[in-house]
């Protein structure tokens, strides 16, 4: 396919590499961070609960103080 073309416009295989070098540093960069998006999301999940536990408990316990 690339035979017919001039040498200057061939590309360099040294060059190619480099390209698919930077794509797949840019695909592992991109899965790292979409997992550390679920990890935080994970967390403030949970953290969240543990604050809605707290408030669940000081109503149970004002509530049976109460009665």
């Amino acid at each position: 396919m690339l035979e017919g073309l001039n040498e200057s416009i061939r590309p360099d295989r040294r060059f190619t590499v480099k390209i698919a070098l930077a794509g797949l540093a840019l695909v592992v960069a991109a899965a790292i961070g979409v997992g550390l998006v679920f990890r935080f999301v994970a967390d403030e999940r949970a953290r969240e609960l543990r604050g809605w536990q707290a408030r669940l408990g000081l109503t149970a316990d004002s509530r049976a103080a109460a009665v």
